[in-house]
């Protein structure tokens, strides 16, 4: 018989989008598997509606109170009772063959510490409109990637449960960066990884403001603890050009955000060049596109070098005049 696939669903006062998660898991061709939905505090019919499906597949488990996203799955984990184990965002969504291929790629494997992920598919939840694909090829060795500065699909990792428990799962200490700082735990504790290189999960941009990388300051709080706990191990590990591979991605989503929240009017200019200062202090001296917004927002003084308002000026005139893409 094939292997118990435990999938995880942790939501937080999103009942409608939870129950289409739960669809996609429901409509899996990979048939032994079970479903642990983990509410994190809110109060809704959520436990009510689950008990109408009569799917004796499905569990449902309530935190008391919030407790957050890495507790929630955590949770979920302990809880669960197959081999592997999976992870689905709330407001994410599966194709039916998604476990069955990865499944297939994990036995080949041959190795309790092995991560296997798949392609993604971005859609605006309001058009319908596809915004993009990541279609992932890496494989072997986590660290290789990982501490390179690969970033993996969200809701796309199966891995095996015991050998997640083994390094504490989930880091509940954290405000953010938690798929990322498993990653790297994974690949410090010399997981293996396997691709498959189709879109298999669905993830949705819109208007949702519930999202973590919308909440400036607490995103700015979670991206400096995360520095501040792998900073050191990376570049000791793999030097300092790895960290900086890692780090850079923060600053150009970051940067966006703040900008995007400008240029809309959430925030004012002197909100805006708090949080870019903020950024400022937990960044490697290493220039993107936080450097460019610095000049746009007439903080030059904030830059290591004044003569790099030359370098940036061209970049700068073309946020200013166009404000960024979404």
């Amino acid at each position: 018989m094939s292997p118990l696939v435990s999938v995880v669903i942790p939501t937080y006062q999103r009942p409608t989008l939870v129950r289409k998660a739960l669809t996609s898991v429901l409509q899996q061709t990979y048939r032994n598997l079970e479903v642990i939905v983990v509410e994190d505090g809110s109060d809704s019919s959520l436990a009510t509606d689950l008990g109408e499906l009569r799917d004796a597949r499905v569990s449902y488990h309530r935190h008391g109170q919030r407790q957050g996203l890495s507790a929630a799955r955590n949770t979920g984990a302990r809880l669960a009772r197959g081999a592997y184990v999976a992870f689905l965002d709330d407001d994410d969504e599966w194709l039916p063959s998604k476990l069955e291929k990865q499944m297939a790629r994990m036995v080949a494997l041959d190795t309790e510490k092995a991560m296997v992920y798949c392609g993604m598919t971005t859609v605006d939840r309001e058009s319908g409109e596809v915004r993009g694909q990541a279609l992932p090829i890496a494989g072997g060795p986590m660290r290789r990637h990982i501490y390179h500065g690969l970033l993996l699909p969200q809701s796309s990792m199966l891995v095996d449960r015991q050998a997640l428990l083994a390094i504490g799962g989930f880091s509940e200490d954290l405000v953010s960066c938690i798929d990322h700082d498993m990653w790297l735990k994974m690949a410090h504790a010399g997981f293996v990884m396997a691709a498959v290189p189709e879109p298999l999960v669905i993830t949705y941009v819109g208007t949702d403001e519930q999202r973590m990388t919308n909440r400036l300051g607490d995103r700015l709080e979670g991206i400096s603890q995360f520095f501040g706990r792998w900073r050191p191990v990376v570049v000791a590990e793999e030097g300092l050009e790895a960290w900086r591979k890692i780090e850079t991605p923060y600053y150009d989503q970051y940067t966006w955000k703040v900008l995007t929240a400008l240029y809309s009017g959430q925030i004012t200019r002197s909100e805006a060049q708090r949080h870019l200062s903020g950024f400022a202090r937990i960044q490697t001296t290493h220039y993107s596109q936080a450097d460019a917004a610095f000049l746009a927002l007439g903080a030059v003084r904030l830059l290591p070098a004044r003569d790099l308002a030359t370098r940036f000026r061209q970049r700068v005139t073309t946020l200013t005049r166009s404000g960024p893409q979404a």
